[in-house]
């Protein structure tokens, strides 16, 4: 590549946001660049993986992403209740699922470029920073998909602000899960800890609200004595960990500015309460990939405007209704209040839809 280069659309994040955008938009002719700062697109994996089978119908996915399905969501609560909760759904390897997406991005006419920095916006362009070589990028359309704490978001002065603070180890299962279960404890402070199946084994996490609470390294030691000293999972197993953010915030207010769209973790599109995000990066990132071509092949900017109409018209209730939880959760959060304020803001729960 030329220092100095030309793309219709420039997209900053090659996680499922913004290789769905990649792909979409290039499916239609649109000239596309993806760049990811880490060497390996989908690594490492920063997610539990699950994901919710009817959020994601009609979309057309690697089969062989899949490690398990599952039916059933158990929750455990501190005051001894366990809740049964229909939730049909796959736990994918991240992994394989981006890199497959990167794939497909790459087979409809994207490039991309990893080991690659956004470093700033100009009139027209993007400057990227790749080892020591600065690059500038002439673009019409540039979509930030980079994360939660986004740097195309910080540079329009669109940012997450509130996030829970996550940390994940896969260990051996002693026996085999055919469920997800969930955790409640005063421990994982305004959070919960989890525990997803994986064939032989299974992602033990804990999240928590980091501003109202330590790391999230001591919970998560907490969760997995519990569960080895309860015979559900091998001692001393571990054999990999993460740790990474997750957005509480609600949607950004305004996902769009000029020529920048921001999908996926970077613009908020995450569910306040349970974490969830791939169907929303998976789905806005094609709305916005769709649009973007549009406004691109019109030469008209004005079209991007839809992009925040038609993501809202599909999670603006859903993530409006999570994060009115949240903050009920956050400025709740007592222990002895735990029954009464997680019945309110835990999905499993009547009263979380009632209001």
């Amino acid at each position: 590549m030329n220092r100095d280069s030309s793309y219709d659309l420039v997209v900053v994040g090659a996680g499922p946001a913004g290789l769905m955008a990649a792909e979409t938009a290039s499916s239609q002719g649109i000239r596309t660049l993806v760049i990811e700062k880490k060497s390996t697109i989908g690594l490492p994996v920063r997610c539990a993986g699950y994901v919710p089978r009817l959020q994601i119908r009609g979309f057309d996915f690697d089969k062989r992403c899949i490690i398990q399905h599952v039916d059933k969501m158990i929750t455990y609560t501190p005051w001894g209740e366990v809740v049964e909760t229909k939730a049909p759904g796959y736990l994918i390897e991240r992994g394989l699922f981006d890199k497959s997406l990167a794939l497909s991005a790459i087979s409809k006419g994207a490039d991309i470029m990893i080991k690659t920095r956004f470093r700033h916006l100009f009139e027209g362009g993007v400057i990227l920073k790749k080892a020591k070589e600065e690059i500038r990028i002439k673009a019409k359309v540039i979509v930030g998909a980079d994360g939660p704490v986004s740097t195309v978001g910080e540079e329009i002065g669109k940012r997450n602000v509130a996030f829970i603070s996550a940390a994940q180890c896969e260990v051996l299962l002693n026996h085999p899960l055919e469920v997800t279960e969930v955790y409640f404890d005063s421990q994982y402070t305004g959070g919960y800890a989890w525990l997803f199946p994986r064939g032989k084994t299974a992602y033990v996490g804990v999240g928590i609200r980091l501003d109202i609470a330590h790391r999230p390294e001591n919970a998560l030691k907490h969760f997995v004595n519990l569960l080895s000293q309860a015979g559900r999972i091998r001692k001393n197993s571990t054999v990999g960990y993460t740790c990474g953010l997750i957005p509480v915030g609600g949607y950004l207010d305004g996902t769009l500015k000029e020529n920048v769209l921001l999908v996926g973790d970077a613009a908020g599109q995450t569910d306040a309460i349970t974490g969830a995000g791939i169907p929303q990066a998976v789905i806005c990132g094609k709305i916005a990939g769709d649009v973007a071509a549009k406004a691109i092949k019109e030469n008209d900017l004005m079209i991007l405007g839809e992009y925040e109409k038609r993501w809202k018209d599909l999670f603006g209730k859903s993530l409006n209704r999570a994060f009115e939880k949240r903050k009920l959760l956050d400025t709740s959060w007592k222990d002895e209040e735990l029954d009464i304020i997680i019945k309110k803001t835990w999905v499993a729960f009547d009263a979380y839809w009632r209001g």
